[in-house]
């Protein structure tokens, strides 16, 4: 074992201490024989193989004051990839169009999905988030998990804050996939759960003044956290400014 492996007994633990995700199947998820969801349950199949070693580097990495937070909902949920998926196709059609069989399609698109699987790491107190983050971003690094974004959108007036970072797993675990790592304090995760009813209401709503309104009431719960210090906080690459503007 190298001295950038995760400890060796780390995976079997995980095995014993985490839930299994809900991996679809073919019989299960797609009875009407869908060319593009067969292709995405294959894809998920081949995440599914290296999905335990990625949760164990990712664990690996967290620093020693902090933990992980909500790993039952470490893999995104089938149903909502497939939806994300189709409506990427949607919307940009031309980005696809030299693309001629369901594999190649399937598998470019969702390599645009960056949080297929996905990860919260718990920091006490709410403003040592930047340090936990920079801390795990320089071990992941070493782990081979290459930085290639982070955003923070703890800006007045959000509808969400938070603090996010998204992995290349290409080098370590040799598969074109992204993985998302938030970074949260119990403040944050409080105001993420008491806003989540809102915010399903919010994204499926067609109307614009309700909308409105109910960014307006997130954004009044999440205007009660504390913004976070950035700078100085030694980051590799550069912070991006993500915002999440009021509905017209």
């Amino acid at each position: 074992m190298t001295s950038t492996d995760p400890p060796a007994g780390v995976a079997s633990e995980l095995d014993d201490a985490l839930p299994e995700a809900d991996w679809p199947t073919h019989e299960v998820a797609n009875s009407q024989d869908d060319p593009f969801l067969f292709e995405l349950i294959e894809y998920l199949a081949a995440i599914r193989d290296i999905e335990r070693e990625v949760t164990a580097a990712i664990i690996n990495a967290i620093p020693e004051d902090a933990k992980p937070h909500g790993l039952d909902c470490r893999v995104k949920d089938w149903e909502s990839l497939h939806r994300k998926a189709k409506a990427i196709v949607l919307k940009y059609p031309y980005d696809f169009e030299r693309i001629d069989n369901d594999r190649d399609l399937v598998r470019t698109v969702l390599t645009r999905i960056e949080d297929i699987l996905r990860y919260s790491v718990l920091s006490a107190p709410h403003a040592a988030m930047p340090q936990v983050a920079s801390a795990f971003i320089r071990k992941a690094r070493d782990l081979k998990m290459r930085v290639t974004e982070i955003q923070n959108s703890y800006h007045s007036a959000n509808r969400y804050k938070g603090l996010h970072a998204i992995l290349s797993l290409a080098e370590k675990f040799q598969m074109r996939l992204s993985c998302e790592v938030q970074f949260h304090s119990s403040e944050s995760i409080a105001a993420s759960k008491e806003t989540h009813t809102d915010y399903e209401k919010f994204r499926t709503s067609k109307d614009t003044r309700i909308r409105q309104s109910l960014h307006d009431r997130i954004a009044a719960r999440y205007a009660e956290l504390d913004d976070v210090v950035i700078h100085g906080q030694g980051f590799p690459i550069e912070v991006t400014k993500r915002s999440y503007p009021r509905p017209k």
